[in-house]
């Protein structure tokens, strides 16, 4: 059984070999410890060690000055873009019903993607 293939077994609760497992992506803080403790030289390294079933794959985004798709979202009030992440407060920080997601001005991606501009 691949990693793909577990993890869709693992979320339908059908049999699996062994549940899927994902490490997430460490803060850099972590990361220093968790390749310490699995002796592995890098992250890929790492996810090679603990089996790891979920690899990310980085949106191919632009929208100066940043190129990740948390960026796309303003959530903040803030012109600092460093401070423009899905955790930041923001829009969405009082908002305690779900349905409340669909009064968000989400951003249209096709604006921010393309093949071209993959990994700048």
């Amino acid at each position: 059984m691949n990693g793909k293939e577990r993890f869709y077994a693992t979320i339908a609760g059908n049999p699996v070999d062994r549940p899927a497992s994902w490490l997430g992506i460490p803060t850099n803080e972590a990361l220093p410890a968790l390749l310490k403790y699995f002796s592995a030289a890098d992250m890929l390294e790492l996810k090679r060690k603990i089996n790891d079933d979920i690899w990310a794959i980085e949106v191919p985004f632009h929208c100066p000055p940043a190129n990740h798709i948390a960026c796309a979202f303003d959530f903040a009030p803030t012109t600092d873009y460093a401070e423009r992440t899905l955790t930041t407060p923001g829009w969405f920080m009082d908002k305690t019903d779900p349905a409340c997601v669909n009064d968000f001005p989400w951003p249209d991606p096709a604006r921010h993607m393309s093949q071209g501009n993959a990994g700048t």
